[in-house]
Parts: structure tokens; sequence; C-alpha cells
């Protein structure tokens, strides 16, 4: 298996490349536009991880093919077509659409700041529509030609957006989130890392293990969906595993030290 920038065939095959670059050469950095209708990289190795995971697929399929028709292959994976595959309904709607894809497919959906905070919101169902109307109090809006089908909602997407942003202006996090839930409506507020793990479904499902890392405080790892705990341990210190490795070397066959 090899793992690199561009692979191992093909023009740019020889260029050096991190996650950053990788984002805006595939596409992902244009993307994400912000507020300030400028493209920012997304702040996480996001392309580095999705390679590890399509790498880990790819080998994990391998070697089964290698037990069930005893024949293997060369992976080549690379981090541009990582990217691409990890973007490819974003790519398809592009092309189809001659570049003027909806940001979206439904509409009202978005990230609305409230009186102390900010609230992501989803309706897909018209259904949906008309109960975070009536949540909001607005329901007039189900009625107004411009809003009334996902068609038209998503043709005055703007404008929508900014009626709505009034009405959640006006109530807390807190309050608009225990609102909407019980319309059945999907929304959550908008959390740093620290709310995250302090999430009581967080704790009570065990998504995150706490590690007793020496010379620090507990330090938390986030579970892979599937995964044992178990196997969790704390980072080995610089060294202190070379014994043993080195031992395992020289007992090999043919190993030396």
């Amino acid at each position: 298996m090899a793992v690199s920038g561009f692979g191992q065939s093909g023009p740019d095959r020889a260029r050096p490349a991190t996650d950053s670059i990788l984002q805006a050469h595939a596409g992902l950095v244009a993307l994400n536009r912000g507020v300030d209708d400028l493209p920012h990289k997304v702040r996480f190795p996001a392309i580095d991880h999705v390679t590890g995971l399509y790498a880990f697929q790819a080998a994990a399929m391998s070697l089964m093919t290698l037990e069930r028709r005893g024949r293997g292959q060369y992976l080549d994976i690379s981090l541009l077509q990582s990217a691409m595959a990890f973007q490819g309904a974003k790519i398809l709607d592009h092309h189809v659409t001659g570049g003027n894809a909806p940001e979206d497919q439904y509409s009202p959906i978005g990230i609305y700041p409230t009186r102390d905070g900010s609230l992501a919101v989803t309706t897909i169902r018209q259904r949906q529509f008309r109960d975070l109307c009536d949540a909001l109090g607005c329901p007039e809006l189900t009625t107004d030609p411009r809003f009334d089908k996902i068609g038209e909602r998503m043709k005055h997407v703007d404008e929508l957006n900014a009626l709505l942003a009034l009405k959640f202006a006006a109530r807390t996090t807190q309050d608009w989130s225990r609102r909407l839930t019980e319309k059945g409506i999907m929304s959550s507020s908008v959390r740093d890392y620290s709310e995250l793990l302090d999430d009581e479904h967080v704790k009570s499902t065990a998504l995150i293990h706490w590690i007793e890392q020496p010379g620090f405080a507990d330090v938390p790892l986030a579970r892979v969906p599937g995964a044992d705990v178990d196997w969790a341990l704390p980072a080995p210190a610089l060294g202190e595993h070379s014994g043993e490795i080195l031992a395992e070397i020289k007992s090999s066959p043919g190993g030396s030290a």
C-alpha cells in the first residue's frame, strides 16, 4: 500500500502535499465560504482523516479478497482521490447544474443567532416547515406565496432567513431548542468541545474514553464506532518500548540488532 498526496502515477505524482493543500486543490476550500464570502479551509485535517478511513476500508476489502480468492493487490491511496470521493455528491451537483448548485437541498436550514448563542435548524418536509413557523409564532409565512412550497423557499431563501433570524433573536438558545424539540423539529445549539464533553448523552453512552496519561491530566479519547475501548492505552514516552522492540527484532527469523 502507498499513501501519498497525489498518488503513484500521473503528472503530479512527485508533488508534495498536506491536508490544507489538498483542501484547496480538491475544491473543499472553495466550497467552504464564510460570512465574509471568502473561501476558508476546514479547521481540522479532514482530508488526512478521510484518507486514513478510505485506506483502512481498502485494506480490509483487499484482505478479504486475499482470503477468499487468494489474490492480493497493490493499493495506491492518495489524499486527492480521498478528497474527491469525500465530496463526490457535491462534485456531481456542480457538474449537472453547470456550477450553480444550491448551497443546500432544503429550506429553511442554517445557523440562526439567538439571544445568547446560535442554533442549527433543519427542516426537510413541508410539515416541518409549518411546525417551525408555528413554534416561532409566524404561521402566516406558510401561506406566503414566496415560501409556501419548497421550490419557492429555495428561490427566496435569503428573504426567508432574514425573517426567521428576527424571530430567533428574540429568545435564548435553550428556549428555542425546547420549543423546537417539542414540535419534532431537528435542531441543536452550536457548541464547543467543552460543551460536547459535558453532554449527558455523550457521557451516558460512553462516547469518550478518559485515559490517565502520565505527565498530564486525564485526556479524552473519542471512541471509534464499533471499537472496544479496552485497547485504549496512554501514549508511550519517548523510547519507552525501545528495548522490547529491539528484542523482538533480534529474536525474529533473520533479525539482527
